[in-house]
This record gives structure tokens, sequence and C-alpha cells, in this order.
């Protein structure tokens, strides 16, 4: 046994005693017996933010913890050709086109993912074994935290958590849990050509905007979303984008000050039949990440914001007709300059209320969330 290994095994030893008197503070998954793996100082791992609903009975949150572990290599000759392949494919570089930019995007696509981890993290003094990770490097679990044991964490402020690593290894690796109360307003947002121009409708553009230039905000909707949030509102960031985007995307919403939200985005690999979904019709996989959504917060109310791009409009008719009485409205940004009367909106707001949904250019054009009401005849009181 290593140094390292033995060293984190000590220090595990004493922090399981805690959550096992607690019962029921980890999920079943998290298995308090099993052996971590001790990660390597060329190994690195991203924790997604993520979030934690409260149980009925108000005294356990439900926590997910999300994560990727990789290794990120750069010196491989196959990588070196697959990465001059890619960028290759990206096209004619514009003048607006960052080489570093670029470099770095392509590379989160070639990193070594490290399955078969146990990663270690403490949260809140206690120490959680995650379950292994996959051939894609990720990991997750769902922890229940007793609410008490929350109550020194200010309002608003996430449940933060850290990875324990080896003696020696002197990186502070940190990850966020959002804690969302049962009641309220979530809206639930589309990200390219939405908060963010991408131009997704031109391939080239597409790719452009994608690895080789920083990411450029919509104008107005970062205003937008911060006046909701101030009303309230929380955000759940839903995009057919790749994890390997999850960090600068994240940092883009940041750094725009686009209100704080985990993203749910696509899990593919360049080496299997995975990447082809990111070819696919994003109709049921977003009809699926919106719909779990929904079914972890039965007790809240959602605006669904997207653009005619893609399939937002199609999908957020299907779930205003599956969900009419969860839903206050649906906002689609105009990209396509199809008139609200056209053969598209008839076919994927069939059966919608009109008022149920709009169509805009200005951010500006949307109302305050004080201002919506769900149908009476869903009896529900707005």
């Amino acid at each position: 046994m290593s140094p390292d290994r033995r060293r984190l095994l000590i220090t595990l030893a004493g922090s399981l005693l805690l959550p096992i008197s607690l019962g029921g503070w980890m999920s079943g998954a998290a298995l308090l017996a099993s052996e971590p793996t001790p990660i390597r100082r060329d190994e690195d791992i991203e924790f997604f933010s993520t979030s934690a609903r409260l149980t009925d009975d108000g005294r356990i949150w439900v926590a997910e913890v999300r994560g990727w572990i990789y290794e990120p290599e750069s010196g491989d000759l196959l990588r070196g050709a697959m990465l001059r392949q890619l960028q290759s494919g990206i096209g004619r570089l514009s003048p607006q086109t960052d080489r570093a930019v670029l470099d770095a995007r392509l590379r989160r696509f070639l990193f070594d993912n490290e399955r078969g981890k146990r990663v270690a993290i403490d949260v809140l003094g206690r120490t959680v074994v995650l379950p292994e990770s996959a051939v894609d490097g990720h990991f997750s679990d769902t922890l229940h935290i007793p609410a008490a044991d929350v109550v020194g964490v200010p309002e608003g402020e996430p449940i933060r958590y850290h990875a324990l690593l080896g003696e020696r290894d002197g990186r502070r690796i940190e990850g966020r849990i959002w804690r969302v109360s049962r009641e309220g307003v979530t809206v639930i947002s589309d990200i390219d050509d939405t908060v963010k121009h991408t131009d997704v409708r031109n391939r080239t553009e597409l790719l452009q905007n994608t690895f080789a230039r920083p990411f450029a905000p919509v104008p107005g909707m970062s205003e937008l979303y911060r006046r909701w949030a101030a009303e309230g509102a929380w955000f759940e960031y839903v995009s057919g984008s790749p994890w390997q985007l999850h960090a600068p995307l994240t940092e883009f919403l940041a750094a725009e000050e686009f209100p704080d939200g985990p993203l749910h985005l696509r899990r593919v690999r360049l080496k299997d039949a995975s990447i082809l979904e990111l070819a696919a019709d994003p109709l049921e996989s977003k009809l699926e990440r919106i719909e779990r959504i929904f079914a972890r917060w039965p007790g809240r109310r959602y605006v669904l914001v997207g653009d005619s791009g893609e399939r937002d409009p199609e999908v957020y008719g299907e779930l205003l007709r599956r969900f009419p009485d969860r839903i206050l409205f649906a906002a689609v940004r105009d990209v396509t300059s199809e008139a609200r009367t056209s053969e598209r909106y008839a076919s994927a707001f069939r059966d919608v209320p009109e008022e149920r949904w709009r169509l805009f250019v200005d951010p500006a054009e949307l109302p305050a969330l004080k201002t919506l009401s769900l149908p009476q005849a869903a009896g529900v009181i707005p």
C-alpha cells in the first residue's frame, strides 16, 4: 500500500464513524466500507454544480454529487493527430479566432478519461467515498444530508465540498450543491442562441463560436435573468452542449453575471458511438432532462426560455401540453424570423393557449414574474 493511500485511509477511518452513527446521512450508493482511489497529481477532477431538494418532512436534503475525473494528457502522438484533425474540421479560421481558446477547448475532448476511480470527498466535515467512475470518467451519487447539519450554511449559499487528496497534493478541488426549496419559480433556460451567441443554424459559425472564439452573450439576457432572480426565481440551464464544455460555459455565465444554477449537458465521447449524440435530434433528450427536473420538484412552477434555432419551440410546446398546471409560460427568442402565425409555431404549440407562450427579440419585452399566473382551470392558486 502506498503512503498516500495509507494516509487517506487513516483520515477516512476517523471521519466515517460519525456518518455511520447518524444513519441515513449518505445514500446506499455511498458505501462507507469502500476503499477510495488515491488521486495522482497528473489526474484532475472537475465537480459539476448540482442541486438538493428538501424532503416533505423538512428533515433531509437529498443532494446530487456529479463530476469527471481525467488525465489532461497532451503529448500522445495519436491525440496530437486527432487534435489537428479536429482543428481542420473547424474550417478557415477567422480574424476573431483565439488560437489559445481553440486549443484549450478541443483538448478537453481528448483528455484521458479515468474509469474505475472512487473519489473521496469531504462534505460538511464528513467523508463520502463515491461510486466508481464510468468509462467516460463521470461519477455521481445521491446524498441524504440532515437539514440540521446545514443550518450553519448561510441562506442562498451552496453546500461546499472538496476532494480528499494525498497529503503532498496541495490542490483544493471544490464542488457546490445548491439548495432549492420545494416551492417557488424555476426558470429552465437553454444556452446556445438563448443566452450565448452561437448561430447553430450555420455549421461553420456554430463550430467557430463553440470552439474558436470567446463566448459572447446575447444582449439583455443577463439583465432579464438577474431581474427574475431578484424576484426569487431559481435557474437550471439545459443545453445540448457536451459536458466537456462545462467549465468554459460555467466561467462564461459567471463572467456575464447570469444567475447561479446547475448545467444539464450531454454525455459524449470521441471514442465511441456517443459522439453521434451531438448530431441527434435534441427533442427527446431535452424533454427527458427537463422532466427529471419537474419530477424532483413537483411543487415548483416553471418558466421555459429558449430560441427558435433548434427544437425549443417543439420541446416547450410538448411540455405545455403535458404539464399545463406546472408551467407559467414559455418564451422563444426569435433567431429564424418566422412569424408567430407560421405553420411551425402552429404545430409546435397546438392546443396551447396563445397567452401561454411568447416570441421575442428584445428580452425587455418579457414580463416580470409577479405578473404571471397559472390557469385557474388547473386548480392552482397563483
